[in-house]
């Protein structure tokens, strides 16, 4: 490959300063660069969407993620957004989504999304619902940075306390409303 040395720029794009890299399923490079997420294609970078413009560059894109439906997930340091169909939508309160930050996005067999969330533990994204879980249901902590599901059916989540998994079957229980809390196996604490 080629290393291309990009050098400030800014309104004509790349001062480029990476925080997070995709590539789409359909083959595409996106890149985060302070607050907003750049297409490379054809050796030149575009701008595709930018975030948070009310906190002006402050609000740096942390992660991205592209799920099965083709929806690009953006979690910033101040907001979550998704990029479906060339339209870009903060996610929040009105979606059911009380946090701030996103973090180890994960997507599992079945296209429920599961991800840490500032200060509230874990959300599932299913059928345009979001559900909270949090230290209130039986959750370790109040942090996940990542999220990463096992062959036993276990989604396995790391946080500032140490790392920690839970029943798949019983996150989506206590997410249904069909039981009160989930029982969580702490590791290296």
């Amino acid at each position: 490959g080629t290393i291309t040395t990009v050098s400030r720029m800014i309104d004509g794009v790349p001062d480029i300063q990476p925080g997070a890299f995709l590539l789409t399923k359909s083959g595409d490079w996106l890149v985060s660069s302070r607050n907003k997420v750049l297409l490379h294609k054809g050796g030149k970078f575009t701008t595709v969407a930018s975030v948070g413009t009310e906190t002006g560059f402050r609000n740096f894109i942390t992660e991205l993620f592209e799920d099965s439906r083709g929806t690009v997930w953006v979690s910033t340091q101040d907001a979550l957004y998704w990029f479906r169909n060339g339209n870009l939508q903060k996610v929040g309160r009105e979606q059911g989504y009380t946090a701030k930050w996103a973090s180890g996005f994960h997507e599992d067999p079945e296209g429920v999304m599961w991800f840490g969330a500032e200060n509230a533990g874990i959300f599932r994204f299913k059928e345009v619902k979001f559900v909270n879980i949090s230290p209130r249901q039986g959750l370790f902590d109040y942090v996940a940075y990542t999220v990463f599901e096992d062959k036993a059916g276990y989604l396995w989540m790391s946080s500032n306390r140490g790392v920690f998994r839970a029943s798949k079957k019983q996150l989506n229980d206590v997410a249904d409303g069909n039981a009160q809390a989930v029982t969580c196996s702490v590791y290296g604490t």
